[in-house]
């Protein structure tokens, strides 16, 4: 990742354990901008956290420094950050 100079934005979709502040830190000093992907959204793959308890990845992503959350539930998030 830090040596692919191309992009400007890293798009994490994590799956099981991919996330961590080690990795959101690590796209942050390449300059670049990392959006994630929030584990209710892997629904389909059968995600552990997909039904519950995704709101605790939402805080570990925004205190890691995440840019942007991907969400099937931007209302929630919405609440979320307005609490912060």
């Amino acid at each position: 990742m830090k040596d692919f100079k191309p992009m400007d934005i890293v798009w994490a979709a994590e799956y099981r354990t991919f996330y961590s502040s080690d990795f959101i830190r690590g796209v942050k000093a390449t300059g670049r901008i990392c959006y994630t992907m929030s584990p209710d959204v892997h629904v389909s793959l059968d995600h552990p956290l997909a039904f519950s308890g995704y709101e605790d990845t939402w805080d570990n992503l925004l205190a890691w420094g995440s840019d942007g959350i991907c969400t099937d539930f931007p209302d929630e998030l919405a609440t979320l950050l307005r609490r912060e």
